[in-house]
């Protein structure tokens, strides 16, 4: 049955190609997309799935299919290149190909084929390369019969295998801390990846500052990074300081989420925040925006998916993250202890309420308390409103804001 299909596949390709020598991809895309979905039936231990024509879908960074099972995100894909170009990634020279493989090695499981040959991957390893169909057999000046013969003649199973290999593809769970953050780094790339091209493509179509992603990125450069250069950061760069922020922020925000509701995130994440992080909360419903969603093409849902597929409890003490005992700390002479659920880091997108009292010597008039750095490449973002102690008051709490994207392990 799989050899008719292969037929009826590159007699479709090669009736376009002779009203057309010059079909784009994006035209003989369907055909390869009606190829797939005929033999996933036929293939062994193969779950239902949906063959979803991703190149259809705007958004940067989203491959032309995507193999979809019911009810669940994208965790296979198949990324076409014209019949004119090589499936190997590794050869490809175009810089939009070349941008375009950087970002398809962080997805989990892909494939690569230009109608003929099908390259399959995980992430960044090369599973195996097979032929779909003799490149004669695609030839517009191949007569039909002849095009029978050569696929009659040859041996479609290694390609068979690849794409069954592709199709179970699962949902990428995560057993300990370091597994997750190795996932939520791959994710995270993708989207700095798409976030970066997205800008530059803004700026070639010279789009105004209404557009939902250059508000977001004017925010972040006016209000958190007005002085870039001040923290260590190129002023002649934003976009890829942004495209880090913004990924950062992102799946920090999702990670809160799903560790306080203990339930998957889904688009609206952002209305579970806990409301102790509303800065967080107010970050990720921007981020969140089905419009700057759509921007980032499947970036989203990657993140989203890596997200909702580990187990809560390797965050916890069980699976090695937290205290079993009492951890004492000496600063300045002063025994610290830390128990069980306690903790002496503060997440970022939180705002830490401290307690302080002030030794006043005898002086009993008000007090005003504020931040004392000032330097931007010290602050890295942090916020504090000013407060006044009133006269003869020594107790007071002053609260800090933490930006989600400052350098992790501040003090």
């Amino acid at each position: 049955m799989s050899v008719e299909l292969l037929k009826s596949y590159a007699r479709r390709i090669r009736e376009k190609l002779r009203a057309n020598a010059n079909t784009p991809e994006t035209g003989l895309a369907p055909d390869f997309q009606t190829l797939v979905t005929d033999l996933l039936p036929t293939l062994p231990t193969v779950p239902h799935l949906i063959v979803s024509p991703e190149f259809n879908n705007p958004g940067v960074g989203r491959p032309d299919i995507a193999l979809i099972r019911q009810g669940q995100p994208a965790r296979a894909f198949i990324e076409l290149k014209a019949p004119t170009k090589l499936a190997d990634p590794e050869r490809w020279r175009d810089a939009h190909d070349k941008r375009q493989y950087e970002r398809l090695r962080e997805l989990g499981a892909w494939a690569t084929s230009n109608f003929v040959d099908f390259n399959l991957f995980a992430r960044g390893v090369e599973l195996g390369r097979a032929t779909v169909v003799p490149v004669r057999a695609l030839n517009p000046d191949t007569p039909d019969a002849t095009a029978n013969a050569l696929i009659d003649g040859h041996d479609a199973q290694p390609f068979l295998d690849l794409l069954a290999t592709l199709a179970r593809a699962d949902a990428p769970a995560a057993r300990n801390a370091q597994q997750l953050a190795e996932l939520m780094a791959h994710s995270a790339r993708l989207v700095k990846s798409a976030v970066q091209e997205r800008l530059e493509q803004l700026r070639e179509e010279q789009a105004t500052g209404a557009h939902p992603l250059l508000r977001i990125r004017e925010t972040f450069r006016n209000v958190l990074y007005a002085h870039p250069e001040a923290g260590g950061y190129p002023a002649t760069d934003f976009d890829t300081l942004f495209a880090s922020a913004f990924a950062q922020t992102l799946a920090f925000g999702l990670l809160l989420v799903r560790e306080a509701t203990d339930a998957e995130v889904g688009p609206n994440a952002w209305e579970h925040m806990p409301d102790e992080h509303p800065l967080m909360k107010g970050a990720l419903e921007v981020l969140s925006d089905r419009r700057v969603v759509g921007e980032i093409g499947i970036g989203f849902d990657v993140m989203r998916d890596t997200v909702n597929s580990f187990a809560r409890e390797i965050l916890t003490a069980e699976y090695g993250y937290g205290l079993e005992g009492v951890l004492t700390f000496t600063v300045s002479g002063q025994n610290i202890s830390l128990g069980p659920g306690e903790r002496c880091f503060i997440p970022r997108g939180a705002v830490f309420v401290r307690k302080y009292r002030v030794e006043r010597n005898g002086f009993d008039g008000p007090l005003e308390v504020q931040l004392a750095d000032r330097q931007g490449r010290h602050l890295q973002g942090v916020t504090a409103a000013p407060i006044v102690v009133p006269a003869g008051q020594s107790d007071f709490e002053f609260a800090v804001v933490l930006p989600p994207w400052m350098e992790i392990g501040r003090t």
